[in-house]
């Protein structure tokens, strides 16, 4: 990992950091947008001093994803994921991510601080409701789901809000879009390329 990687990762990490420890949602909210606005300067800026990716090569790497809400928290990894140029295929308590090794890193660390605000929300907006009505009247199951479920939306298009509004990120995106992924890593999370020039999206 270069240098200026790891001081975007500090820098990310830090950002990262104070949204989760705030007790103010706007706060929260900035703090996660300018962690995306740096890890968009980066890609772009090494796109446009390189022409292209130091290290030009799709790699993956498999996530262990344990229960409970495996599914829904691979849903929020490829929801980040997304964004940063990678895509994730989803198995059974795990999931793989592919895409450019420094994509890869930059998607899992913002991935590691939402998941643990994540469900530090999750509880807190359940105690909450609790107190509001009877907790016999809940179903906690279907509510815990429902939030999580709205927790990567919203994180999705939070961070998508911020990679649109670069617009050298539209002039100089990598084309990464066409690559035939599946949505399940049941194959083992194989991606087969497609003979006319594939790549992830």
């Amino acid at each position: 990992m270069d240098s200026k990687l790891q001081d975007v990762i500090r820098k990310v990490e830090a950002l990262l950091t104070r949204a989760n420890n705030t007790d103010y949602p706007e706060e929260a909210k900035s703090c996660q947008q300018k962690a995306q606005e740096l890890m968009t300067k980066y890609q772009v800026d090494e796109v446009s001093l390189f022409g292209t990716r130091r290290t030009d090569v799709i790699i993956s790497k498999r996530i262990e994803i344990p229960s409970p809400y495996s599914i829904d928290k691979s849903i929020l990894l490829g929801s980040i994921a997304k964004e940063n140029f990678c895509r994730v295929l989803r198995g059974k308590n795990y999931a793989v991510i592919y895409g450019y090794e420094s994509d890869i890193e930059l998607s899992l660390t913002m991935y590691r601080f939402l998941l643990t605000d994540m469900v530090r929300q999750m509880i807190f907006e359940l105690d909450k409701l609790r107190m509001t009505v009877d907790h016999h009247t809940i179903n906690t199951t279907s509510w815990k789901k429902s939030f999580l479920a709205g927790y990567a939306q919203t994180i999705g298009k939070r961070l998508k809000h911020v990679a649109s509004c670069d617009s050298r990120r539209r002039t100089k995106r990598r084309k990464l879009s066409d690559w035939p992924c599946e949505n399940s890593a049941n194959d083992g999370g194989q991606c087969r390329r497609r003979e006319s020039n594939p790549h992830l999206g």
